[in-house]
């Protein structure tokens, strides 16, 4: 392997800490489809979880003491930016996800960027007030995040949920089946869907989603790498 050469590519591009659950394959799939892996050196490390269910799936499955392992190696690292590539904000709440962050951001060394954070964000930014959201989830987990995206402001348009705990199987949803549960529940007022899961094949499907539902899809994977890039280039 010719490592000089692989030092000089590497060589100027900015630093990426992405942290994914364990089981997700689609943040990655993301990362090297969408180009962007020829633009930054990113570093992934993966935090154990198996499941989103209603009793593991809260605050201690997220809590920093389960990031910490990953962020002594992140120290060494020394990223410009350190990316939490799940969702837990949005059934945990902004406040969570603010203060996870922020403690990732000292252990680390480096700005962290979380995906509801991101997500709520960019919707205030667009102005928009009412959304549709679809998720993979179990109930109690989807009512919450509808709750918490509802306590920024915005009005939900619940669009279903699959009530799958797996984290794993997450990845075999299929655009036709986010397509068939959204299009029942379809308003034409709607001007932007959020598939909330980044273990999705939205994440590189939002453009063909968006084709055949005829609104913008925002999905999180995708929204928290631009707000990272966007962050990256005002440096």
């Amino acid at each position: 392997m010719d490592t000089k050469r692989l030092d000089t590519r590497l060589e100027g591009l900015p630093r990426y800490i992405v942290i994914i659950p364990t089981t997700n394959i689609w943040v990655e799939r993301y990362i090297q489809t969408s180009g962007i892996s020829t633009r930054i050196d990113v570093h992934i490390f993966r935090l154990p979880v198996l499941s989103i269910s209603d009793e593991g799936s809260g605050s201690d499955t997220f809590s920093l003491i389960n990031f910490e392992n990953i962020l002594d190696h992140a120290s060494l690292i020394k990223p410009d930016v350190v990316i939490w590539a799940g969702t837990s904000g949005s059934w945990l709440g902004s406040d969570f996800e603010e203060e996870l962050l922020k403690k990732i951001s000292v252990r680390a060394g480096a700005p962290a960027i979380g995906c509801f954070t991101s997500l709520i964000a960019e919707l205030k930014e667009k102005e928009l007030d009412n959304i549709g959201l679809f998720t993979p989830y179990i109930t109690p987990i989807h009512n919450r995040i509808i709750k918490n995206i509802s306590a920024h402001g915005f009005e939900v348009t619940d669009l279903g949920h699959l009530a799958i705990e797996d984290n794993y199987s997450f990845s075999n949803v299929t655009c036709e089946r986010i397509l068939s549960a959204a299009k029942s529940k379809l308003s034409t007022s709607l001007r932007l869907i959020i598939p909330m899961c980044t273990n999705m094949v939205s994440c590189v499907m939002d453009e063909y989603l968006a084709s055949h539902l005829a609104c913008h899809v925002l999905d999180p994977t995708v929204c928290v790498f631009e707000r990272a890039a966007r962050f990256i280039a005002r440096r």
